[in-house]
């Protein structure tokens, strides 16, 4: 009949292309229910571990160091999950006390971002820290102390002095490049003089009221929310130096990235000299100017000029990198859910502080030893918060979804320690 010639002719053209097509599926399980999310492109499945729980050894074409001989692991939750409660999770105690699985601080927020230090200091309770701080502008504390109660906040600087000396510094300079070639203005020079002592006091003032509180603190994450003014930037630049003297592991996030990749490359050496606990996490844009700032191109390895060489490089993208001394150490294959929402960033920053800060209370005296594995386990928790939040709430989910998901998500990846 003439209906079963058609459809044969149908078959033997359609055939080929169909079996060409290619759509890479990835289940995983999440509340109990099955999920399934079409991922092109993805080599195999998440539920089965890439190259079973064995290290995959790049070979010396996708090596992104010159030297080779490392390994890379892209791993999703199952094939590093063993390497992870082993190295990267704190363990429970009767004996615990507060403050003994960790104390966070955040040092973001202004006037105009109040949620991104919130989202971030949440975060770190909700993966497992005893006590968060926020160390925010005076103008940020009511809103944040008004998002929850479980959070210390405190005023470091005033936003709206910081904001008015910096205005007027830059009108000051205009003014003077304007009158360059007339007579010079002995007014003029005394008020540059004088804004110049009113932005070092402000700068200094913040700077001693943070370091101040730094001895009690496991870990301190800086960059959520805080906004881009200068006198701010050359702060932070301040503190991070004096952090990193100190060995305090620090987590830089957000607007802080923005205020490193406005350093010098003589700067940014100083500050990457030693060996303390330095964890970046860059998205692909705050990539490009550190390493614009570091004097390579967007294609370089963190460590090609040495400026970067012992940070770990978290670059967050579609299947988050861990990065160290130019080798990509672990590739985080968790799936995620497919909604990108505002302050996801915020909670991997906390979620990462809490990792870090476990890291240098189980590994105090090596200094890098296992924080790459650390910060892959941080990716994970995440991922697996975003799924189960995407699974919930789809189009609909935001960054307190994802929050709420967070704590029951790392008790599912990690009962077996309980």
């Amino acid at each position: 009949p003439p209906f079963f010639v058609v459809v044969f002719i149908i078959f033997l053209l359609g055939g080929p292309f169909l079996a060409r097509g290619r759509v890479v599926a990835t289940a995983f399980t999440t509340n109990g229910k099955s999920l399934l999310r079409a991922l092109p492109g993805r080599p195999t499945s998440s539920a089965t571990p890439v190259e079973s729980k064995t290290d995959r050894t790049m070979n010396e074409d996708s090596s992104p160091s010159s030297s080779g001989g490392d390994c890379q692991r892209e791993w999703d939750w199952r094939a590093g999950q063993d390497q992870a409660l082993s190295h990267a999770i704190l363990p429970l105690s009767e004996t615990s006390h507060k403050g003994s699985s960790g104390r966070i601080a955040v040092l973001g927020g202004c006037a105009q971002y109040t949620g991104a230090p919130y989202y971030a200091a949440m975060a770190s309770l909700q993966t497992g820290a005893d006590l968060a701080l926020v160390w925010t502008a005076q103008e940020a504390t009511g809103p944040i102390k008004g998002y929850s109660p479980e959070l210390m906040v405190s005023a470091v600087y005033g936003a709206a002095e910081m904001d008015a000396a910096q205005k007027e510094r830059q009108r000051l300079q205009e003014q003077q490049q304007e009158q360059s070639t007339q007579k010079e203005d002995s007014d003029l020079t005394a008020q540059i003089s004088a804004n110049d002592q009113l932005c070092q006091s402000l700068i200094h003032e913040m700077v001693q009221t943070v370091v101040a509180q730094l001895d009690r603190i496991h870990c301190l994450i800086v960059g959520p929310g805080l906004g881009r003014c200068p006198l701010v930037g050359e702060a932070v630049h301040q503190i991070l130096v004096t952090a990193t003297t100190r060995a305090l592991p620090v987590i830089v996030d957000a607007d802080a990235l923005f205020a490193l990749s406005q350093l010098s490359r003589s700067q940014l050496q100083a500050l990457f000299s030693n060996r303390s606990r330095i964890v970046l996490t860059p998205n692909a844009v705050e990539y490009q100017r550190l390493m614009a700032a570091a004097g390579d191109d967007e294609e370089s390895s963190p460590s090609s000029s040495n400026v970067f060489h012992h940070a770990v490089m978290v670059r967050k993208q579609r299947f988050d990198a861990i990065e160290y001394q130019g080798q990509t150490m672990y590739t985080c294959w968790e799936p995620g859910g497919l909604k990108r929402s505002g302050g996801i960033g915020d909670v991997l920053a906390g979620t990462l502080g809490t990792l870090v800060a476990w890291n240098s209370l189980l590994h105090p005296n090596d200094p890098k030893d296992h924080l790459p594995l650390s910060c892959w386990t941080a990716c994970c928790f995440v991922k697996r918060a975003t799924a189960r939040a995407f699974a919930e709430k789809h189009r609909a989910m935001t960054a307190p979804d994802v929050l709420q998901e967070l704590g029951p998500a790392i008790y599912e990846m990690t009962e077996s320690t309980e």
